[in-house]
């Protein structure tokens, strides 16, 4: 039944934000919503995924593991402790080349899982000892991370179930709608946030980038203190005039002052929402002085 559902969610379009990430483990921190076809739609960002060395990784992942990472139309990143994630992909994929591709490799071991396609166990050349799994569950759905959060995945995801506590799960609902080419929620704050007076209050934070001709990116943090609002507001303005006086490491100035110059702060209810935008030709001139 999901097999079927997963293909029809695909086609459906749009639908599928509200049962993919329903199965991350509830120890996830972050969830990363990117829409590929829209990234790729931007000549800015189709030059950046389609240079030599994008071309290169897309290459070596083919031949490792046969998925053609072009395929793919939306990725999704549960992001969890230690720099480890569970990595979604729904796109078109050929089932059959996978399997080939990764039966070419004599180290790849080949997990029993009755609802999956196919799974496989990859080791970790950079880091002996590492491993991570790759289920296949159907040609439009794939996934990869650690074996423990991928088998408690596919359980979930299978049978049904919501592995995220109903918090957690309450705060992505915001993914179900257009996220524009990014869209990233905050399930759990930072450690360093714990000490702060204002951002310990924050229940809710989201991040997301749209394109309409120039780069619209936004941030909304939620609290259910709604005093909270109006000092954090002005610590926000503070720090955003700050940073124009500043040289910021690493960050152009041309790009520091149209991000910081552009920036607007406003409560609405019980949130805050930060708004600015970026040229495109910046975001180009960027890419040339850093990639190509």
């Amino acid at each position: 039944m999901k097999k079927l559902l997963s293909t029809l969610l695909l086609l459906a379009g749009g639908l599928q934000a509200e049962e993919i990430h329903r199965s991350f483990s509830p120890e996830t921190k972050l969830i990363l919503k990117a829409d590929m076809e829209s990234v790729r739609a931007v000549p800015e960002l189709n030059k950046l995924v389609n240079n030599r060395h994008a071309e290169k990784f897309r290459g070596m992942i083919s031949n490792f593991i046969g998925v053609e990472l072009q395929k793919t139309q939306i990725l999704w990143i549960g992001a969890l402790e230690k720099d480890q994630a569970v990595i979604v992909l729904e796109g078109d994929y050929d089932v059959k080349q996978i399997q080939k591709a990764c039966e070419t490799h004599g180290f790849f071991e080949k997990v029993d899982q009755a609802d999956a396609i196919f799974t496989v166990n990859i080791p970790d050349k950079k880091k002996p000892g590492k491993i991570n799994q790759l289920a296949v569950i159907d040609d439009h759905m794939l996934v990869f991370g650690p074996p423990e959060y991928i088998q408690s995945y596919l359980k979930a995801y299978f049978e049904d179930q919501d592995l995220m506590t109903e918090t957690k799960l309450k705060k992505t609902d915001s993914l179900a709608y257009d996220s524009g080419l990014m869209h990233a929620v905050v399930l759990e704050h930072d450690k360093k946030c714990e000490n702060n007076p204002l951002l310990k209050q924050l229940i809710a934070m989201e991040f997301k980038v749209a394109y309409e001709q120039d780069f619209k990116l936004s941030m909304m943090m939620k609290s259910d203190n709604k005093e909270l609002l109006t000092p954090l507001k002005q610590m926000i303005e503070g720090l955003i005039g700050l940073g124009q006086q500043m040289t910021l490491p690493k960050v152009p100035p041309m790009m520091k002052d149209e991000l910081l110059g552009q920036a607007k702060v406003s409560v609405n209810d019980d949130q805050i929402n930060i708004n600015t935008q970026l040229s495109a030709q910046i975001i180009q001139n960027l890419l040339n002085v850093l990639v190509y």
